[in-house]
């Protein structure tokens, strides 16, 4: 698949999250111990640009959730607590801090890998485990950076829905609001990048009223909100492709458009700095993200949702490639959650061991809490075959899960989306793993499940399978029971008995119970999609 993606993440109280995005990828076999080929800090330094990591960041505060996001590729803490208030200004918290992961090899089979955890805030000087910098990548296949764009771009771009309608009305009768001023926030916009820097010339998406191709918000030009709807269904292609020599047919402008009532857009980038969290081989992608939210009077106003464009900067293409919500999950009292996962949802979810939240502390939901999730709406367009791919109903038998990812029994159809809607080729992959590694401090059953250190072990997880490459089994934690059959590592599961997919509270159970007994030992967990490939200069769209 294209690497162009889109990707909308939303949470709720008893919630979810969204997203959706376009990959393609191949197999990689590893050995336990190997590096994955992961290059030395000193060759790292001799090709990194010398970023310092993000430091800006701005609330999501729109409705009933009210959450930090950090522009580094991190979200919903502030370096030391978790900040996923909701309700708004209740002090309660569901979430501790999410971040990106994503993965692939190259033509020669080297792993190429970003991702991030618990990165150092910017108190702790000379430490920073971080994989990703702020700022857009150059055009001219060297997918570089200068420390200076780094500083530039460390910030959060915010725009709401109300304003631009002020702005439009405005446009459209200035004898009306003779008092108007456009704000800072529209003038500002970060439409264009530095072309002397051999940056792309487009970067946020802006409505283009004189067609001229250049953002003027006295001709005009606003920050680009599809307000009438006219974009949805259609494959407009956007202004990099059209403008900007993307490759055609890789763009579609309905998925690159401000979405919600508050949209927070920043963007960054894989090489501004030696990848100091996994010690992985840069990728060369650039991330243009929003997060936004809708003002409802309804369960969408206990949600918040998160989009991310991203873009392959170098000059090769990766294949077997896998992107992941990695979040760490602490609703209220950490110490008394479970967590599972909704196959027919592709939805991921974390809930209270027992009836009561925590001790009464204030972060603490007490009795009866609620649950949350996080769900990928929409992932990568699946590889085309020329056919519109029959949609899932409910008997698993028909599928072959060792089949090639994205081919037309491979079990995409159960989570997936666009499947037997009349259109060629618009499938779009869900959630294809669900996992989750524990603090090795914690007390945790083997090594083979702790958390993972090098790149080749976070992308183990990424596919599917435990830190030490061994498989994950049904009805038992690796290890424990090896009598019970081994499950290839890219499958849904399907239960042999029904042929119908296996429940998350089924398996939450299973691989907790055994383990651990009544009480959830501090995990973290990812929800993953792939697998796929990423050509190179393409967009790769994910949103859910």
């Amino acid at each position: 698949m294209s690497m162009k993606k889109l990707i909308l993440f939303a949470l709720s109280l008893a919630m979810f999250s969204l997203f959706s995005l376009q990959t393609k990828a191949e197999k990689q076999e590893t050995k336990s111990g190997d590096t994955g080929g992961a290059k030395s800090v000193k060759e790292l330094k001799n090709t990194a640009a010398g970023c310092l990591p993000g430091t800006g960041f701005k609330y999501l505060d729109l409705n009933n959730v009210r959450t930090r996001i950090n522009t580094g590729g991190d979200m919903w803490w502030d370096f030391e607590n978790g900040k996923y208030e909701i309700p708004n200004g209740s002090g309660k918290t569901s979430m501790f801090s999410a971040a990106l992961w994503m993965g692939g090899v190259d033509v020669n089979q080297q792993l190429k890998l970003a991702a991030q955890m618990y990165r150092y805030g910017p108190d702790h000087s000379g430490r920073s485990d971080t994989d990703f910098w702020t700022g857009p990548l150059t055009i001219d296949g060297s997918a570089s950076i200068e420390e200076e764009t780094c500083r530039q771009y460390d910030h959060m771009y915010e725009m709401t829905r109300e304003m631009v309608d002020e702005y439009i009305a405005w446009w459209e009768n200035k004898d009306a609001y003779p008092d108007y001023t456009i704000p800072e926030e529209i003038l500002n916009w970060p439409a264009h990048g530095d072309i002397s820097k051999n940056q792309s010339f487009y970067l946020a998406p802006f409505f283009d009223n004189n067609g001229d191709g250049s953002y003027d918000p006295y001709s005009g030009d606003y920050p680009y909100y599809d307000l009438s709807g006219e974009l949805c269904g259609t494959k407009t292609p956007t202004a990099e492709e059209e403008w900007g020599g993307l490759i055609p047919n890789s763009s579609v402008l309905s998925d690159q458009v401000l979405k919600g009532d508050q949209t927070l857009w920043w963007i960054f980038n894989d090489k501004g700095n030696i990848h100091s969290n996994t010690t992985g081989t840069p990728i060369g992608v650039e991330v243009r993200a929003q997060a936004f939210a809708f003002s409802t009077n309804d369960v969408i106003n206990n949600m918040s949702f998160y989009s991310y464009e991203i873009i392959n900067r170098s000059t090769y293409t990766l294949t077997d490639t896998y992107f992941s919500q990695w979040v760490d999950t602490d609703l209220g009292d950490a110490t008394d959650d479970y967590v599972g996962c909704d196959v027919e949802r592709g939805l991921g979810f974390c809930y209270n061991g027992d009836d009561v939240d925590g001790d009464g502390q204030p972060w603490a939901y007490g009795t009866n809490p609620p649950a949350i999730g996080v769900d990928f709406f929409q992932g990568p367009y699946i590889d085309a075959d020329g056919e519109d791919n029959a949609p899932f109903d409910g008997d698993c038998s028909i599928f072959d899960f060792n089949a090639p990812a994205g081919s037309a029994n491979d079990g995409s159809a159960i989570n997936g989306i666009n499947f037997g809607d009349g259109i060629i080729d618009n499938e779009r992959f869900g959630m294809r793993r669900f996992v989750y590694h524990n603090n090795a401090s914690s007390g945790a059953a083997g090594p083979y499940q702790h958390d993972p250190e090098y790149a080749i072990e976070y992308y183990n997880y990424l596919k599917g399978i435990w830190r030490d490459n061994s498989k994950m089994i049904y009805g038992a934690m690796p290890m424990l029971l090896p009598e019970v059959i081994s499950l290839p590592p890219s499958v849904i599961l399907c239960s042999r008995e029904t042929q119908t997919p296996v429940t998350g509270v089924q398996m939450e159970h299973l691989l907790t119970a055994l383990s651990i007994g009544q009480k959830k030992l501090p995990t973290t967990r990812l929800v993953t999609v792939g697998l796929c490939s990423l050509p190179a200069l393409l967009p790769w769209n994910l949103a859910r």
